[in-house]
């Protein structure tokens, strides 16, 4: 039986032990072709859409795995999901499938808007999951002159727990309102602990004025009673 000090602590310290042990660095590899719930290669890297990120697919695992819907298979493909699933946050109806809102999600802000990354970052020091997405504007094709889809970009906001604040600094949220946000991610960099910036770097626009925060409460911010 485990003892007391083994379980960790509702809130932050739950949520980092989650995302932690998704193992993102080791599954959900860009060059793969995945199983979507569980990030494991299923094929060799030269079959099917192999060279594809597998950002959209981490996040919809991380929420099944909490209970939580997000637009996923089979209500939308693989393929361009992350941008889909940021415009089924927004409220977009085209999709089937349960309506964000619905499904339990609030919108915090974008992230240039003032006060914003704090709210995310105190909401997810709470436990709740907080997604970080971007939906990459369409290019337009120089010969038909019409829209062509662009992958956007979605990851789940990393709480700043005590041990992660700088010394000598009696409340962590306050040095995370001033500092950049850390995300746990899929995508052309795989990490569970990754600023934010790195994380979304093939998207100029995104960071630091483009980015919207989703946050949902989990089951990791309360002990039982």
């Amino acid at each position: 039986m485990a003892a007391p000090q083994d379980y960790a602590s509702a809130g932050a310290e739950r949520l980092v032990e989650f995302l932690d042990g998704l193992q993102v660095d080791r599954y959900w590899l860009k060059g793969h072709h995945i199983v979507w719930e569980t990030g494991q290669q299923n094929a060799p890297p030269d079959v099917g859409r192999a060279h594809y990120t597998h950002c959209s697919t981490f996040v919809a695992a991380a929420c099944l795995r909490l209970g939580i819907y997000v637009l996923r298979p089979p209500f939308h493909d693989e393929l361009l999901l992350a941008s889909a699933q940021d415009h089924w946050l927004r409220g977009y109806q085209r999709y089937q499938g349960e309506a964000a809102s619905a499904a339990g999600w609030l919108r915090i802000g974008r992230s240039g808007d003032v006060g914003v990354i704090k709210l995310a970052q105190e909401a997810t020091n709470k436990g709740k999951l907080v997604l970080a997405s971007y939906a990459q504007r369409p290019a337009i094709d120089d010969k038909t002159g019409q829209p062509i889809a662009l992958p956007g970009h979605i990851a789940i906001l990393r709480p700043l727990v005590q041990r992660d604040s700088p010394p000598n600094r009696h409340d962590p949220l306050t040095s995370a309102a001033k500092r950049e946000p850390h995300v746990c991610a899929a995508g052309h960099v795989n990490s569970p602990d990754l600023l934010i910036s790195q994380s979304f770097q093939d998207h100029t626009d995104a960071w630091p004025n483009n980015i919207d925060f989703y946050a949902h409460s989990t089951p990791l911010e309360h002990d039982l009673k």
